[in-house]
């Protein structure tokens, strides 16, 4: 019997592994049609799962439409203008940026009017009835050796009470103190433009050069100045329509406090007595003493609002928001408010490796290095300066801090906020353009639109590499 069943056992074993998968389906009980589907379920999964697909197309396409519409468009979306794949050539009005996505090489009266677009437009030019009266006085120092200085003017937004050019220095000669000057050739443009406008007035700074600082040193030396002050006022070529005159004491701040008294009374009194504003410029380090000294003698104390740093100085911000708060704090206790005016630095400072000393940098030159080297620079919100960093084909590192258009609208809400009633600019020429709109909107007590930094064009004498 249990022979019986296990022959019946392999019997079965052989024909199951003889059907294999090549037993057609009609022997099995199965129907001979693939797709025969009575119960209908095989037709329910197909239809959804295409309702499945087709939906999913249709939500992809809504989210495109929406994202290219929220992102400019269609035209935004490709990677040129529709205008050129068309074949047609875009107006200036119709693309901006032009310049950026094409180079230079567009007709210049197209250019020209492209940049007229982009150009800040100031408040009393704007078709405004009046634009508000403005509630901090403007400063600025002339550099005579830049001659587009004067060419700075023209954007200034007659934001400008005072310039202060840079026409005379005390020097030495023969073992004498003098004032040497700059030709009338290079005084000129200035001057013309002062009478024709009207807008602001001329206040020259006198400088000292080492050889004349020396002499002040020696016995007598305020009595030598005040001698060479003398002659050079009383000279006929002197007559002409300032305010005053301003002593530059950059210098004089590694001299005696009591040289610095006497020398200052004695110029203060000169200047006086010839109906002329005293005013003096004293470097941010200046100490308390020589505060209090300026603030008996001079009409005007402008004091530098930004730090110079020195050799073996680790890069570090120019003018940063917390040092700026006790910068001032200080210049209150020592110099009246209606004296007072804090100079707002137009330059950068880069810190090259390898180097002890950091190197003073107009803006507009470091801002050309940055676009040689494919370098941006960036707001540090923390301390209210804008840094940059770069490699040179030398491979040595540039560390560079800024002081621009954006600086100089933090500097100046810390200014209003401590009630200070004036400020100055440390130089013009190389200054970033963007200055103007800060002072027009910020001196006359409105709030600087974000596009308004971002919309001038800077029409420079040279470096024109750097691209706005």
């Amino acid at each position: 019997m249990w022979n019986a069943k296990r022959q019946e056992k392999k019997a079965k074993g052989r024909l199951n592994a003889h059907r294999g998968y090549y037993e057609p389906r009609a022997t099995r009980g199965l129907s001979d049609r693939v797709f025969f589907d009575p119960s209908r379920r095989r037709k329910a999964r197909v239809i959804f799962s295409a309702g499945t697909l087709i939906i999913g197309v249709i939500a992809w396409l809504v989210f495109f439409a929406i994202t290219v519409g929220l992102n400019g468009g269609l035209e935004a979306a490709l990677p040129e203008p529709i205008s050129t794949l068309k074949g047609h050539t875009a107006s200036p009005r119709s693309s901006l940026l032009v310049e950026e996505e094409h180079g230079f090489d567009m007709p210049a009266i197209d250019l020209y009017a492209q940049q007229e677009l982009q150009k800040y437009q100031c408040l009393n030019r704007a078709g405004q009835d009046a634009a508000p009266s403005q509630t901090l006085k403007v400063y600025a120092v002339v550099p005579a050796e830049l001659p587009w200085a004067t060419h700075s003017l023209n954007d200034s937004c007659d934001t400008l009470h005072v310039a202060m050019p840079t026409w005379f220095h005390f020097t030495e000669l023969d073992g004498h103190v003098q004032v040497g000057k700059v030709s009338l050739e290079t005084r000129q443009p200035l001057l013309e433009q002062s009478a024709r406008d009207g807008t602001f007035g001329i206040m020259p700074v006198l400088q000292w050069d080492a050889a004349a600082l020396g002499l002040l040193r020696a016995p007598n030396g305020p009595a030598k100045v005040s001698a060479a002050l003398d002659v050079f006022l009383d000279q006929p070529a002197q007559a002409i329509d300032v305010k005053g005159y301003c002593i530059d004491a950059s210098l004089l701040a590694l001299v005696e406090g009591q040289t610095f008294s006497v020398l200052s009374r004695r110029v203060t009194s000169q200047l006086k007595s010839r109906g002329l504003e005293t005013c003096v410029r004293l470097p941010s380090n200046a100490s308390d003493g020589l505060l209090v000294i300026a603030n008996r003698f001079f009409d005007t104390v402008v004091v530098k609002g930004y730090q110079e740093h020195w050799i073996g100085s680790a890069p570090q911000p120019l003018a940063g928001k917390r040092w700026l708060e006790e910068h001032i704090k200080t210049l209150k206790e020592h110099v009246a408010p209606s004296k007072l005016v804090v100079e707002l630095g137009t330059h950068s400072m880069d810190w090259v490796s390898g180097r002890p000393r950091p190197e003073v940098l107009p803006f507009a030159k470091a801002m050309s290095a940055l676009a040689q080297h494919d370098a941006f620079a960036t707001l540090v919100p923390a301390v209210g300066n804008t840094r940059a960093s770069y490699l040179d084909s030398g491979g040595l590192q540039h560390q560079l801090w800024l002081l621009d258009a954006i600086s100089a609208h933090n500097q100046i809400l810390t200014l209003k906020k401590h009630g200070i009633q004036a400020l100055s600019l440390s130089g013009l020429g190389y200054e970033d353009p963007g200055i103007w709109a800060v002072l027009d909107q910020t001196t006359r007590g409105m709030t600087l639109p974000p596009v308004a930094l971002k919309s001038v064009l800077w029409d420079c004498p040279e470096f024109c590499a750097l691209a706005w």
